[in-house]
């Protein structure tokens, strides 16, 4: 659930425009980082990272671009990088589940 909440904040920030900005999710196997701005830079001081709880991990990601990083468009909160993102349990990759990023920005 911190995932989704993250990426839905990541776009309701970029459709209010907040500071006249994009907002984008970083992701890592063991956390996604909430960012301000077009490119995701590890030491930024408005970063929000999202730890996941130990027992889980992003085992795999699949985004259009094959990238890391979810970016929302300001005022429409479209994306063009939409995917998926696979989260599961370190010790039983059969007990996972899949967050999908549609292009229209939502997050399900």
């Amino acid at each position: 659930q911190g995932v989704i909440a993250l990426l839905s904040e990541a776009r309701s920030l970029s459709l209010a425009s907040k500071d006249k900005s994009r907002y984008g999710v970083h992701i890592e196997e063991f956390q996604v980082v909430l960012f301000k701005g077009d490119t995701y830079s590890a030491g930024a001081p408005d970063n929000i990272p999202y730890t996941l709880n130990s027992a889980v991990h992003i085992d795999s990601h699949s985004l259009e671009d094959s990238g890391d990083n979810i970016i929302f468009s300001r005022l429409t909160g479209t994306v063009t990088n939409f995917g998926t993102i696979r989260l599961s349990l370190k010790n039983d990759s059969m007990s996972s589940t899949t967050i999908t990023v549609r292009d229209t920005g939502v997050v399900e």
